[in-house]
């Protein structure tokens, strides 16, 4: 057993210690495909979560009201001003200030519902 240890010892140290400058290339060849596979990893892992965010933000503003919609967008534009004077950047994205949010036209309310005396039919 003692052998087995101290051979898995002399194997690891081996491999630590590469004997030439091409074995150490290959070491650190590996170590990058590595650390870019993990990076890939993430990189697919993020973009899998954002995909999903956005799809449940764009189920969730489809059950909002028009109303609902122009506050939650005039809200996000005033927190961009506030961030973009925080960092001393007052300038707008290129087309913002053609892009005045106006409140939509009130949808026309529908009829009342008809009385009972007009759903029963003359006799």
């Amino acid at each position: 057993m003692a052998a087995n240890v101290r051979a898995a010892a002399a194997a690891a140290a081996a491999r630590a210690q590469p004997a030439d400058p091409l074995s150490q290339e290959i070491e650190n060849l590996k170590q990058q495909r590595k650390n870019m596979k993990r990076e890939l990893a993430m990189a697919a892992r993020e973009l899998k979560n954002k995909t999903k965010k956005r799809k449940r933000l764009m189920k969730q503003s489809g059950q909002l009201s028009q109303e609902d919609l122009v506050y939650l967008l005039s809200k996000k534009q005033q927190e961009n001003n506030v961030a973009a004077d925080e960092h001393g950047a007052a300038h707008e994205p290129a087309g913002a200030a053609d892009e005045h949010i106006e409140n939509p036209p009130t949808p026309p309310e529908e009829p009342p519902a008809p009385s009972d005396e007009e759903t029963v039919a003359p006799s």
